[in-house]
């Protein structure tokens, strides 16, 4: 689900990130505004800006026309049904930052630029020395001394420094808390006064985590907001890039062909529930750490077992006749049990 950007700042705030002085307007709502004011039309979507869905005013009668334009018009296939009204602001330099999942590296990644209110594919490309991108792990988090070390390596330093990598430690956290699969900031703009104010924010929940959180599905529930298209995680897709991943690796280190039409998605699975079994015992039981290592070793050579299952196991299709019993087997066949196959790993005590 993506928010719309006044929902996003309204969670941007809950974290202390400052942000513009703004309110949502409606149609023909009468206006009193102290200076310019940026008109921003509420859509699920990016772009807006060169499509013109953000128009400045200076006068109260010039922003209810506006207003009413922005209402009026398509944006990207979507007709706002609010525009959020703030102050603009005088920016000294702007910045981006962002936290979203590597699929590939199956982490949460910080992305952090010192030029802002750009495209970031579009500056990864042309210049990926300005863009500094880190992964860090949902357990250990991103804490402030990390998110340091990312501003700096971008070339910050000083008051700024801290004050830029206590904005995207913030965002971190957001994406943790919130079970976000993006959450971005482009630009933050630095005040003339030293202050980093959010000027636009994209933020994303998974759908399938809106139910854990009351305030976000209370906004899904809004009559007032425009839906944007519903996204799921693909997790086929994870499943299938760890599988291709670990046959290339095989092939590289080993010279040897994968088993003909092999599935390893119950090695998968098994592997994933196995890692968290030890993550238990790693997290009550410390004196088993050296446990913990040696299982591990111990299911990696199960699985690579697995993968080495002969092709008379297959049928002309290149199907398993009986995929449990080929890896039951293998398993029994290397170790009769979990307490044998232990004996052979851990010394008595």
């Amino acid at each position: 689900m993506r928010l719309l950007e006044h929902e996003s700042k309204r969670i941007l705030e809950k974290y202390r990130i400052a942000l513009p002085v703004g309110r949502l307007v409606g149609q023909g709502e009468p206006l009193t505004i102290d200076g310019p004011v940026m008109l921003k039309a509420q859509i699920p979507i990016g772009g807006r800006g060169k499509a013109g869905g953000i128009l400045e005013a200076t006068q109260a009668e010039e922003a209810r026309q506006k207003v009413a334009h922005l209402l009026q018009i398509n944006i990207r296939g979507y007709i706002p049904k609010s525009v959020y009204m703030e102050e603009k602001k005088a920016v000294k330099q702007e910045f981006f930052m962002a936290i979203t999942y590597d699929t590939v590296a199956k982490a949460p990644m910080a992305i952090f630029s010192a030029e802002g209110g750009v495209d970031i594919e579009e500056l990864a490309q042309r210049r990926p020395d300005l863009v500094r991108k880190e992964h860090f792990t949902v357990r250990s988090r991103l804490p402030l001394h990390r998110a340091r070390e990312i501003v700096a390596d971008a070339g910050v330093s000083g008051k700024l420094l801290l004050g830029l990598s206590a904005v995207l430690a913030a965002i971190a956290e957001i994406f943790l808390d919130y079970d976000a699969t993006v959450v971005e900031i482009n630009p933050l703009g630095l005040m003339d006064d030293g202050r980093l104010v959010a000027l636009d924010c994209h933020l994303e929940v998974d759908d399938d985590a809106v139910s854990r959180h009351a305030d976000i599905a209370a906004m899904e529930k809004d009559a007032g907001r425009v839906e944007g298209e519903r996204r799921m995680t693909d997790f086929d897709g994870i499943k299938q890039d760890f599988i291709e991943r670990e046959e290339n690796r095989n092939l590289d280190d080993h010279g040897q062909a994968p088993a003909h039409g092999i599935d390893f998605v119950p090695a998968v699975e098994l592997h994933h529930l196995f890692v968290q079994l030890l993550l238990i015992v790693f997290e009550f039981l410390p004196q088993f750490g050296n446990l913990r290592l040696d299982l591990l070793h111990l299911f990696h050579g199960f699985v690579a077992d697995v993968r080495r299952v002969p092709e008379e196991n297959f049928d002309d299709q290149g199907k398993e006749n009986d995929g449990h019993p080929i890896i039951s087997g293998v398993f029994v066949e290397k170790y009769h049990d979990l307490e044998h196959g232990l004996g052979h790993h851990v010394e008595p005590a």
